[in-house]
Formats: C-alpha cells, sequence, structure tokens
C-alpha cells in the first residue's frame, strides 16, 4: 500500500538551481512524474536533520525545516519512503513535491 503523507514546496531551490535547470525539469514533468532522490545531510552546518532532494546528480533543494526532521528519522530508520515531483514553476524558481510510504516493502536494517 502506497500512503500519501506530505506534500511541500522545496525549500532552497533558488540556491541550488539555475533558471536553465528547472525549465529541463519542468519539460520531463510534463512528459510523466519523476522521483527525486532523499539524501539525509547530517554533516549539513546549518541543520544536521537536513534533507537534500536530489534528481539526475543535482541537489534541488531540501525538504522544509517544518518536516525535515521527521523525513530524517524515517529514512535514518529505513522506512521506504519516497518523493515526487508534483509541479515546477521554473521562472519563480519554485518546485513542489509529495513524499509517500510505501508499506508493501519492509527495509531490513541489517
Amino acid at each position: 500500500m502506497i500512503i500519501n503523507l506530505i506534500e511541500f514546496r522545496i525549500s532552497g531551490v533558488f540556491y541550488n538551481c539555475e533558471i536553465e535547470d528547472l525549465e529541463q525539469m519542468e519539460n520531463h514533468l510534463e512528459s510523466d512524474d519523476f522521483e527525486v532522490i532523499l539524501k539525509t545531510e547530517p554533516e549539513n552546518e546549518k541543520d544536521d536533520k537536513a534533507v537534500a532532494l536530489c534528481y539526475d546528480g543535482m541537489k534541488i533543494g531540501f525538504v522544509p525545516k517544518s518536516y525535515n526532521e521527521l523525513i530524517f528519522n524515517m529514512l535514518d530508520n529505513r522506512l521506504n519512503v519516497f518523493c515526487q515531483v508534483l509541479q515546477i514553476q521554473s521562472r519563480e524558481q519554485k518546485v513542489f513535491a509529495r513524499l509517500y510510504l510505501n508499506t508493501d516493502i519492509l527495509i531490513n536494517k541489517d
């Protein structure tokens, strides 16, 4: 079972992506939904619970502070969560995403 958990605007897009990169992502999104990689950043100077969102090797931005500790802990506990981009407003440098939990696949910590 796939559970829709949270929708959010990705933070820090302005600092991490050029408009051209976002336009390319926007074109890709029109043809198909795409998944982004969630990556914990415990070494992040500003927030040791930071969770970056990456696409095609490029950091798009971060989970907003209001959700990052929750998502960081879900990833740290190896829950099967994944994230898809819902909407990209390239000119405004805004990206919106949705986080899901897949309860059908349990990941063993060992």
